[in-house]
């Protein structure tokens, strides 16, 4: 019997996951809610082509440090949750953690908490993939928070395919070797409203830890889970026996009455890093807490550790950003210096002989090769990792070790991520008073990027300390300053090693505080500044530092710690900003801000760096260097080039009063328009697109289009007083027909509208233009709003097209495979809306 949820619990998993989003949104320690850099709940809408036609499925993807802060209050823990109108149609595993990961986790805890029995599987180590049916036959493959249509053919195409993707054939491949196909699977998996949840292992496509050769490579199938809100997931002798029908494979796994039982059967495991004659990542443990199915993990720490060492390692020495040498690469690793230096040396030897090898390596394909003959190569078999370890402890590579580290000589890269006004260079400026090797360098005092960098890398000669001074306030910004300062340092300081630190002033709690303060000191310091002339034009200079905070990316970190400490290490940090080796977080909340902030980076580099600043600085250095850095007075003037205000689309403005009195009245029955209302989702301004640029592409007609607008609305004269992510209304005026309400149920609202007339100025009158403005929109129309964040306004064209481009459409119910529509017929005109061009 299928069991795709549709019942209340269904609905109340929809509100739940509704207000806990609105939740975390609200309780944002956040400037405003276009400020970046925060971490959110993520709901996303996937395009799916079905028997039936297309579909959306919508994915709900929790932060993963909501699992471990906000586990408790979690409408669902499902890591990887897919849902349609009707209910759930995938449903990954509970979030799982692994032993003493969290206190919930704690060895005794589980001992007190858990009842048996207890199942070990294999944690097999791949591309996890789920499998479901829909009511129609259609197979839905998705990887962890991903679905949608095949893009290209596999057989002709040379991008690389996601992992949906690759299941998506692999599956077919296992099915037809069957004799069956994704339709039979689909109906087996709805009919019990299942998701198969599988690992795709196969070295061919992805390598990760574990090999996984052409004899044992395939989908293994570890995982049958009912499409409910509660985890609810079958026994592994049922997955055994789906395994056994339907062509996946198994795996092991072994069944223990206690809890002491499943801990012995592990631990021996874990201390050769093998099982059954087969090295893998450790074991999946399935059991019961309040009566309810729970998992648990137990990763071996070795050798997987050292492997995922190697395998990191290789891509950080050999990608083209940023460029390193060893020496830095082995700064990034606290563990096992010695054995990653003669690997790292071996993988140098082997690349230079085999330069596609090392293609191949960036695209995850020979790195268990790669591993392999450096063992060999030491007399180890590719299945002795635990032995390998012992050759950290080998003389002659802690003498090869030494060596390195005594001809490197190692300098100092502190950078900012700032906002105008904070102090960055005043505080940088202090800092580099202190001692004659330490130096300043401001971006602001050069004329181009190439001028800036060579200045930075020739500071190194001389220098063991360098503050860069630039804002960073974006992290590709962050990342472009540490990749060209090594691909610089790569030509003409080889034997140097730079350790970067950063400097985030957008720590402050009290953000709005801090931008006060940060407004204060700009009007302050007037035109005292290369670029930002704030007692010549102030309102530029607020633009700048208000555009600035709404683009501001805050460093991340990887934990679920919600509040950057003082100091953290590069490797607890997400993404880019992982290449600091250290990063110091300041507040900018005190009048004296720039004197306090560059004693705490002192301290701090003290704690961190000992033999780079050894010694306390007495107090009347920090007043002879705050004074000097106090009247400093910059000699260069940067010429800022403006605005680029490129047209992103052509539109008309609609009044909006008038429409939404009429809609009260027409759809006060309609739950679609009451969702819109209640939910605050009717659009704040109402307009018809005329031509966007995506419509260009591929498109010489559109194109023809777009240039004949951008002549009606004079682009060169409007652009001048544009202003970039705003619309700038132009004498330009229209009469509209609005032809008809369509309400898209549950999901959006738009009027289908038309130009009948337009007008322009002369001499004081506004007077007709003989003929009609080309569009390139196929029905013209406005948004009047939608039901979800995620449901996007321009998707209003793509359910008009689907409604009207077979013809006419009468009032009344129309029921397409994907969605209901109710048309309403309005009858009305609206005279002199003004036109407008929205630039970016």
């Amino acid at each position: 019997m299928n069991t795709i949820d549709s019942t209340n619990e269904f609905k109340t998993l929809l509100a739940d996951l509704e207000l806990f989003l609105n939740t975390l949104r609200s309780s944002e320690k956040v400037v405003d809610s276009s400020v970046k850099g925060q971490r959110r709940v993520t709901h996303k809408r996937y395009k799916v082509t079905t028997l039936s036609g297309p579909v959306h499925i919508d994915n709900w993807k929790f932060p993963e440090f909501d699992f471990a802060r906000k586990y408790d209050s979690m409408p669902c823990h499902a890591r990887g949750l897919f849902t349609m109108p009707e209910g759930i149609v995938v449903r990954g595993y509970d979030k799982f953690f692994n032993i003493d990961e969290l206190p919930m986790v704690k060895k005794d805890v589980l001992e007190s908490e858990l009842t048996g029995p207890f199942t070990a599987a294999t944690k097999e180590n791949g591309c996890i993939m789920f499998f479901a049916g829909l009511q129609d036959g259609t197979l839905l493959v998705c990887s962890k928070n991903l679905t949608g249509d095949l893009e290209s053919d596999p057989s002709t195409s040379q991008r690389k395919l996601k992992h949906y993707e690759q299941g998506m054939v692999a599956i077919q491949k296992q099915l037809h070797a069957l004799g069956k196909d994704t339709t039979d699977l689909a109906r087996a998996l709805y009919d019990e409203g299942l998701t198969a949840v599988a690992e795709l292992c196969d070295d061919s496509y992805e390598e990760h830890v574990v090999a996984y050769p052409p004899e044992i490579a395939g989908f293994y199938l570890h995982g049958l889970n009912r499409n409910t809100k509660t985890f609810q997931t079958l026994q592994m002798s049922e997955v055994d026996d789906f395994a056994e029908k339907w062509g996946f494979k198994k795996v092991d796994y072994t069944t223990f009455d206690t809890f002491q039982g499943v801990m012995a059967h592990m631990t021996a495991a874990a201390d050769s890093g093998k099982y059954n004659g087969r090295e893998i990542e450790g074991f999946v443990i399935r059991c019961k807490r309040d009566s309810k199915d729970f998992f648990f993990k137990y990763k071996f720490e070795q050798p997987y550790y050292l492997y995922r060492q190697f395998r990191e390692a290789t891509f950080k020495l050999f990608a083209d950003q940023p460029k390193r040498n060893i020496r830095e690469v082995l700064a990034l690793f606290p563990k096992f210096k010695r054995v990653t230096l003669a690997y790292l040396e071996f993988a140098q030897a082997y690349f230079a002989e085999n330069p596609s090898a090392k293609d191949e390596f960036a695209n995850n394909i020979g790195i268990i090769k790669l591993r392999k003959l450096f063992m060999e190569s030491l007399g180890y078999r590719e299945d002795q990792g635990i032995e390998l370890l012992r050759e950290d402890l080998n003389e002659t590579l802690a003498t090869r070790l030494e060596l390195l580290l005594s001809s490197t000589r190692t300098v100092y890269c502190v950078s900012t991520i700032a906002f105008p006004g904070c102090g960055k260079t005043t505080t940088c400026m202090i800092l580099a008073n202190l001692f004659s090797n330490w130096t300043h360098i401001q971006n602001d005092n050069f004329p181009n990027a190439k001028a800036f960098y060579t200045e930075i890398i020739n500071s190194f000669l001389e220098n063991d300390v360098v503050f860069v001074d630039r804002m960073n306030y974006r992290l590709n910004y962050r990342h472009e300053l540490v990749s060209s300062i090594s691909q610089y340092r790569a030509s003409s300081l080889p034997d140097v090693e730079i350790k970067h630190v950063g400097l985030n002033f957008m720590r402050s709690n009290d953000q709005l505080r801090a931008l006060e303060i940060a407004k204060e000191r700009i009007l302050l310091r007037g035109d005292n500044h290369q670029s930002v002339k704030a007692a010549t034009s102030e309102v530029q200079a607020l633009a700048l530092l208000r555009d600035t905070a709404k683009q501001f990316e805050r460093p991340q970190l990887k934990s679920e710690e919600d509040e950057l400490p003082v100091a953290c290490l590069g490797s607890q940090l997400r993404g880019y900003d992982s290449a600091y080796t250290l990063l110091i977080n300041l507040d900018v909340d005190d009048d004296h801000l720039s004197l306090v902030n560059a004693q705490i980076i002192y301290e701090q580099l003290r704690i961190h760096f000992p033999q780079l600043a050894s010694q306390p600085v007495i107090e009347q250095s920090w007043t002879a260097a705050y004074e000097r850095a106090m009247a400093y007075k910059p000699t260069f003037e940067k010429k800022k080039s403006l605005p680029s205000r490129k047209p992103a689309y052509y539109g008309i403005l609609v009044e909006r009063q008038a429409l939404v009195s009429h809609l009260d009245n027409v759809l006060s029955e309609s739950p679609t328009w009451q969702a819109i209302c209640q939910k605050n989702r009717v659009q704040a301004q109402f307009h018809i697109t005329l031509a966007h640029e995506f419509s260009l592409k591929g498109s010489p007609e559109n194109r023809e289009i777009w240039t004949s607008l951008g002549r009606f609305f004079e682009i060169a004269k409007t652009k001048k007083t544009a202003r970039p992510g705003e619309r700038t209304p132009i004498k330009m005026f229209a009469d509209l027909k609005i032809e008809k309400i369509v309400v898209i149920e549950n999901t959006l609202i738009a009027l289908k509208a038309s130009p009948i007339k337009y007008y322009k100025p002369e001499e004081g009158e506004l007077v007709p233009v003989p003929h009609l403005l080309p569009y390139t929109n196929k029905h013209l129309h406005i948004t009047i709003g939608t039901c979800h964040p995620a449901i996007k306004p321009m998707e209003s064209n793509t359910y008009l097209c689907q409604l009207f481009d077979e013809g006419p459409v009468r009032a009344g119910v129309r029921k397409h495979s994907n969605f209901t529509a109710h048309v309403y017929d309005w009858d009305e005109i609206m005279e002199k809306q003004q036109c407008f061009i929205f630039f970016q």
